[in-house]
């Protein structure tokens, strides 16, 4: 099956993003931070409940997929039927815990969603699109770049950055590293030169 096509946003246009969708609604602001933070399939982070992030060790568990279709709204398991803990940077702890103290009102029972408008029914995944298309539109970013998009740019990001492919392919959920790299095949094409250019350097010419 054909890979769809990607349209990243770059550095620049997911601070725009995350500042816009913050002026907007804190809870959306958290979870498009958290999206991009994590590299969460949509309806994954729909998911999330308090229990199943520890804030003090900075670690979430993405343990379930949230399936909201005409007839049909509950929990099921992930995309690969697996469970992953997934470490989380300082500043993306502290936004959770701020939408969390701002929750006094409907509570932050570890059974509880993380997003959500009145405390017990999740973001339908369509739904936090359609907030997203808002966001988007705010923050002035072309309509081609999908609330999905952020996985993609948060993989491109890591891989660019030289973490190893097992770890990207483990924080993303993928099923095996092989999956990564059908996906990112122009990434770690990309790496491979740098390698080649790297031990060049050390076997100097030919001569």
């Amino acid at each position: 099956m054909p890979q769809t096509v990607q349209h990243p946003p770059t550095p620049e246009e997911v601070r725009a993003l995350l500042v816009a969708a913050s002026e907007l609604d804190p809870t959306l602001g958290a979870y498009v931070r958290f999206v991009a933070a994590t590299g969460m399939r949509r309806a994954e982070a729909c998911a999330v409940r308090w229990g199943d992030l520890d804030l003090q060790a900075k670690t979430l568990t993405v343990a379930r997929s949230h399936v909201a279709v005409p007839g049909v709204r509950e929990d099921k398991e992930t995309k690969t039927r697996s469970t992953r803990t997934v470490i989380l940077d300082d500043a993306t702890v502290g936004v959770l815990a701020q939408l969390r103290e701002s929750r006094v009102e409907i509570g932050t029972d570890p059974e509880l969603p993380v997003f959500t408008d009145d405390g017990g029914t999740p973001w339908r995944p369509n739904g936090a699109s359609a907030r997203w298309a808002r966001v988007r539109k705010k923050a002035g970013v072309d309509t081609s770049i999908r609330l999905h998009d952020l996985r993609h740019w948060q993989a491109n990001h890591l891989l660019d950055a030289g973490v190893p492919l097992p770890t990207v392919a483990a924080r993303l959920g993928h099923a095996s590293g092989m999956t990564t790299m059908k996906i990112y095949a122009h990434r770690t094409a990309q790496a491979d030169e740098q390698a080649a250019s790297v031990v060049g350097d050390v076997l100097g010419g030919g001569d």
